[in-house]
């Protein structure tokens, strides 16, 4: 899947899921990543399973809404794609699927490797402009990312509990630093770097941004 033009949002799914069964139980799966195509008008959305595969079964189903029982590898290393006639994959050994994108599985597996560590590739350059770097190391997960890509520009962000608020901002011409206020941020070249211990600023640095 090559795509200039998409949106990914790893959150609670009361916060990235627009219509849910009532009856969803919270326990039974970590949080959603949904990938939005903006280029081919086209949704799909992520996230691993705490259940055995029997049960993973019925929760494809029923959280689906599928028609029909979809049939997987059960142990499989990798994303395989399910017998079912839509778009569904799973991942036996993390326990994951992904429905909705329709790609390779290969594919499927360097986004999951993304999303579970983002900030490999950004966090030197963080702590090598930032102070108050030195307080704190990467998360090894998050609680909340947003990444939004439009042909150059390029906004990257992740957020845990207790943690700071980092994030990268790739391209922009607009004074990304100057609205901010207290929070602390940097530029280097084409990239602004961001570093904020207030979690409320979460939406202003990611969702509320409009991305031209």
């Amino acid at each position: 899947m090559t795509v200039n033009d998409y949106v990914l949002y790893c959150d609670y799914y009361t916060e990235t899921l627009y219509k849910y069964p009532a009856a969803l139980n919270g326990n039974d799966f970590n949080n959603f990543c949904v990938l939005r195509d903006n280029k081919n008008n086209k949704i799909g959305f992520a996230t691993s399973l705490n259940l055995n595969y029997g049960d993973a079964k019925t929760f494809f189903k029923s959280t689906l809404n599928l028609n029909q029982d979809p049939h997987c590898t059960e142990t499989s290393e990798e994303f395989v794609k399910c017998d079912y006639p839509g778009d569904l994959y799973w991942n036996g050994i993390i326990q994951s699927f992904v429905y909705g994108i329709n790609t390779n599985p290969t594919t499927l597996d360097k986004f999951v490797d993304f999303i579970s560590n983002p900030f490999k590739g950004i966090y030197n350059a963080v702590k090598s402009l930032f102070q108050k770097s030195e307080e704190f190391k990467p998360p090894e997960d998050f609680n909340k990312f947003y990444l939004n890509v439009k042909d150059s520009k390029r906004i990257e962000a992740s957020y845990k509990e207790n943690e700071p608020i980092i994030a990268k901002y790739s391209n922009f011409d607009a004074d990304i630093c100057g609205p901010l206020g207290e929070t602390v941020c940097k530029k280097e070249g084409n990239i602004h770097y961001v570093l904020s211990y207030t979690p409320d600023l979460w939406p202003d640095l990611t969702t509320k941004l409009r991305v031209k």
